[in-house]
């Protein structure tokens, strides 16, 4: 069986961590319910509690230099950035970083592309200055 694999950032210090993710439910002091985010490492068994917009999952796609290609990491290709990895109608997706483009660009399956090309820059928990247009 396939093990799917997520990251996150630790709620207690930011780094990123990976493994298997979950969502719990625990009841505060006054009996009302909140989530909490988790993700268990595979290897150690160790639980993190994670900051649930940093959570993202690997695509099972490499790119040029062999670095897994998460959700919400910012891809360069062919001397242009400008997208990110997103889930969308169920496949992840290169999405356009530029507003506009976002609105009005088709958003193609990663694999439609040849990934030998397209390196990963960075991430948008990391680097959200790529964010900006």
């Amino acid at each position: 069986m396939r093990k799917i694999l997520f990251r996150g950032k630790t709620v207690l210090d930011g780094k990123w961590v990976y493994g298997y993710y979950i969502i719990t439910t625990e009841e505060n002091d006054d009996y009302s319910l909140f989530e909490k985010a988790w993700i268990y490492d595979y290897e150690g068994w160790c639980r993190y509690e994670v900051i649930p917009e940093t959570v993202g999952q690997y695509t099972g796609l490499k790119d040029m230099n062999g670095q897994r290609i998460f959700e919400g990491d910012v891809l360069h290709w062919d001397s242009h950035w400008g997208w990110y990895v997103g889930y969308e109608n169920g496949a992840f997706r290169r999405i356009p970083l530029n507003d506009i483009q976002r609105l009005n660009w088709e958003h193609y399956p990663l694999e439609q592309e040849g990934l030998e090309t397209w390196e990963v820059i960075g991430n948008i928990h990391d680097n959200p200055e790529l964010m900006e247009d």
